[in-house]
């Protein structure tokens, strides 16, 4: 009996150690348990607040003045949201916080990351006028009085500035600077050195069009009335008096193009020369249209051409000369590969990219819009569109 009872004292002493133990096993296996999941949602949380870091990235890459920044958010994501806010924006920097927050059944789960951001300018859309080729005759850019620029814009030349001109960004030439820059809303930098990457533009394509056209019997040509489709012309063409140029046509000439007066021309159309494209008064250009000439161009009184939407710009193409006169209102891109005169009442959208600008006249608005034209559509145009940004001291908040 005295036996018995011992065993069976020590077997309850068994159980109750067992006990003990699966007990405390499982208390350590759902505190690890929950331990872990909050760590999960922890986590999730964290990269809830990176997401927002991303969202506002994308946001700033589309900003063309980081002084006036997207403004801060908060957007769900992911079962949760995160909450942006900005501090210290400047020109080209900024600080940016997000906190990413997410709850689950009643626990609220918080992190928050900060960084400072700053933005290298670097391609040449980001200029409305970016003018890093070769100054001609004194090296200096005259611009004439009442003039408004909104944009950072570069010139490789000395600058005269005309009175009341006003630039909203920062004004940087690779001379000096001169007239007053109490009107200059940015950094007013003399004697810089002419960035890199100066933009190329390929012309065998439009070379290829050209000698196309030489195959042709060689003749004048004049158009007039409605003209649709597309033509091949070996020597100089005419487009006439209020004509109208029909949509997707196609006008390819080895000599120069004159287009006369009142002339329409609608969208998508494709102009070539081989000589000087002279384009009359009041003619009208829709959109998405490309014009190239071998020689130059030049842009008499009253031009419109593109809209301001969306891909509603229209480009102007030549490694020669580029002289646009009195009254006009552009909307798209220019590349000129020589020289650039702008007179009077002028104004343009989007951005001109050019070796040198001789003159810009009285009265002109020039504005930098990147969304006017699609670059990368642009044949033959090679060189940096964009610049990038660098994150600096990124921390997480605790």
């Amino acid at each position: 009996m005295k036996r018995k009872g011992v065993t069976l004292i020590a077997v309850m002493f068994i159980i109750l150690a067992l006990t003990i133990f699966v007990v405390s096993l499982t208390s350590l296996f759902f505190a690890g348990s929950n331990l872990a999941v909050r760590g999960y949602f922890s986590l999730k949380t964290f990269f809830i607040a990176c997401a927002g870091q991303e969202y506002y990235l994308n946001q700033l890459s589309q900003d063309t003045d980081w002084t006036t920044p997207p403004l801060a958010a908060t957007r769900a994501f992911n079962g949760g949201f995160f909450r942006i806010a900005i501090t210290d924006a400047a020109n080209n920097q900024i600080t940016v916080t997000v906190t990413g927050v997410l709850t689950v059944e009643g626990v609220s789960y918080s992190r928050v990351i900060r960084s400072a951001l700053n933005r290298s300018v670097g391609g040449f859309i980001n200029y409305p006028l970016y003018f890093a080729g070769s100054p001609s005759g004194d090296g200096t850019t005259n611009i004439g009085n009442n003039v408004i620029i909104n944009g950072d814009i570069f010139f490789n030349a000395n600058v005269s500035l005309g009175a009341n001109t006003t630039v909203n960004g920062d004004l940087s030439s690779s001379g000096s600077i001169t007239g007053s820059t109490t009107e200059v809303n940015g950094t007013v930098t003399p004697n810089t050195p002419t960035p890199e990457g100066f933009p190329q533009l390929d012309t065998t394509y439009y070379d290829m069009e050209i000698a196309t056209a030489e195959s042709q019997t060689p003749q004048n040509r004049t158009l007039s009335g409605t003209i649709s489709g597309t033509y091949y012309v070996h020597g100089n063409l005419t487009i006439g008096n209020n004509a109208t140029v029909n949509a997707n046509a196609k006008l390819v000439a080895t000599g120069w193009i004159n287009i006369q007066n009142n002339v329409k021309i609608k969208d998508y159309v494709v102009i070539i020369g081989g000589g000087e494209v002279t384009i009359a008064n009041n003619v009208d250009i829709g959109e998405q249209c490309v014009f190239y000439s071998s020689i130059g161009f030049t842009i008499n009184n009253n031009l419109e051409a593109g809209t301001v939407t969306v891909g509603g710009g229209s480009v102007f193409l030549t490694p020669g000369f580029v002289n646009i006169n009195n009254n006009c209102e552009i909307n798209g891109f220019i590349y000129a590969g020589g020289a650039v005169n702008i007179n009077n009442n002028v104004e343009f959208n989007g951005n001109i990219v050019g070796g040198f600008l001789n003159s810009l006249g009285s009265n002109c608005t020039i504005t930098l819009n990147t969304t006017l034209v699609d670059y990368d559509a642009i044949i033959g145009l090679e060189g940096e569109t964009g610049g990038h940004i660098d994150v600096t001291n990124w921390l997480e908040v605790y």
